[in-house]
């Protein structure tokens, strides 16, 4: 039997930060994180929207992603995408900031969701994004 394939997701790798702190800001570098994580065996890493923010303004995702590479790491997290569904866009800008973070769209390969309707309406990455509805709510 082959070994799991684990990601250190966002809070794994954060250090003495945790969701809904302010900021939930971890205390380490992105690289820090990337290379403390590829040390300890984990084939991927995870980031939250401080993290991903503090990335974009300093060392840019594209240097990001080379660390990453380097590190041979396989997969990474971003999260999250909450408050999509709401009627106002304001969750438009932290989904916009995943994307960014992602680097490309076509390498986002899952998505967590609450619901969805049985039929995907246009492409998953289009549904995923504009077609979710409440827990419950879905087909």
């Amino acid at each position: 039997m082959s070994a799991p394939q684990l990601v250190a997701t966002c809070w794994t790798s954060a250090g003495d930060v945790g969701p809904l702190d302010v900021p939930e800001l971890s205390p380490f570098s992105a690289v820090e994180r990337v290379r403390a994580a590829a040390e300890a065996g984990w084939l991927g890493v995870g980031f939250g929207q401080d993290d991903l923010r503090r990335v974009r303004d300093t060392t840019g995702f594209s240097a990001l992603d080379r660390e990453i590479r380097d590190a041979g790491l396989a997969h990474v997290e971003v999260e999250l995408a909450s408050g999509w569904w709401r009627s106002d866009d304001g969750w438009r800008e932290r989904w916009t900031l995943l994307l960014e973070a992602a680097l490309d769209a076509s390498m986002v390969f899952g998505v967590e969701l609450s619901d969805a309707e049985e039929a995907v309406v246009g492409t998953l990455f289009e549904d995923t994004r504009d077609n979710r509805t409440l827990i419950g709510r879905g087909a």
